[in-house]
């Protein structure tokens, strides 16, 4: 039997590197049954005739409760992943010049840290990636977006990746909430991230860093 996965990010990797005020990136992915992964996107933003689609960065604080606590229902089989990058973060890296110079690279330096970054999660989040079939937002161009998914092909045997447009993919919206939720307190908002069930929500943050810095170590 498959299971479904839905990835989305959240902030601009390259201001990031680039040390912009207050700027962070996020990776989020839910993981589990079809319904209960775009279930919650949907609920969020119900009765609401101008929202088409659940963006974190649209909605209200009460939106967002309610598209939180969908997805901490007990009954819900979702899993969820995350990751969040500060320069910081990144500039501990005993590698992080990889990222800087990108010579090395065969994409950019965001490109590479979706592709490589969807991987860990997904890894993290199931023994068995090998039934994963991988929903992620499409990213700024075609090109990128196919780029991100070489990347992400090369690293985890998945059944199946591609990438879709967040309009229409429910599940894309629900971790498009995951990924805004735990970047939001580094905005200086609300710490959402502290409302997750942490029976099924992981934080990836510090094993992304290392297993990143092992990668970039290969270059």
């Amino acid at each position: 039997m498959s299971i479904y996965a839905f990835g989305d990010e959240s902030g601009n990797f390259r201001a990031v590197l680039n040390g912009t005020d207050g700027e962070v990136f996020s990776i989020g992915v839910v993981l589990g049954d079809l319904n209960d992964c775009g279930g919650c996107a949907k609920r969020a933003v119900r009765r609401e005739r101008s929202m088409d689609e659940a963006k974190w960065t649209s909605m209200t604080s009460v939106q967002k409760r309610r598209a939180i606590e969908c997805l901490n229902e007990p009954d819900r089989n979702v899993r969820l992943g995350y990751l969040v990058l500060t320069q910081e973060r990144i500039n501990a890296l005993s590698n992080s010049h990889e990222l800087y110079h990108g010579s090395n690279l065969d994409t950019h330096a965001d490109v590479t840290c979706l592709g490589v970054g969807y991987a860990h999660v997904l890894e993290t989040l199931t023994e068995t990636p090998s039934r994963v079939r991988f929903t992620f937002d499409q990213f700024y161009s075609p090109s990128q977006s196919k780029a991100i998914k070489r990347v992400l092909d090369d690293e985890v045997e998945l059944f199946d990746s591609k990438y879709g447009s967040s309009h229409s993919v429910r599940g894309v919206q629900s971790a498009d909430c995951v990924a805004g939720a735990v970047s939001e307190k580094y905005r200086g908002g609300t710490d959402w991230e502290r409302e997750f069930d942490s029976s099924r929500a992981i934080d990836c943050t510090e094993s992304f860093c290392e297993a990143l810095d092992r990668w970039l170590s290969g270059l």
